[in-house]
């Protein structure tokens, strides 16, 4: 039971605070800590892929599947006779 002095609570001063954060701190920080660490590991996923791609290109020497071969270009017709004439 509370001392009934008014002055009590006050010569005592407030509570003490518990040795750990709120639950609500807790996810807080969790939550930063997470995100962080998320951003850290795709970034350093993304330079090891970069990584691993530039030394496929280098030890095939192109982009895969057979080189493009040289030439003359694809004939492209934009039009056909059937198409033109009236029906």
């Amino acid at each position: 039971m509370l001392n009934a002095h008014p002055g009590y609570l006050i010569a005592t001063g407030p509570p003490e605070l518990p040795p750990y954060p709120s639950p609500m701190a807790f996810w807080i920080i969790g939550g930063f800590i997470l995100a962080i660490s998320a951003a850290v590991i795709t970034l350093v996923w993304w330079k090891v892929g970069d990584q691993w791609a530039d030394d496929e290109y280098k030890k095939l020497g192109h982009g895969g599947g057979k080189p493009r071969q040289e030439g003359p270009a694809p004939t492209v017709i934009k039009s056909t006779p059937d198409e033109s004439s009236p029906s």
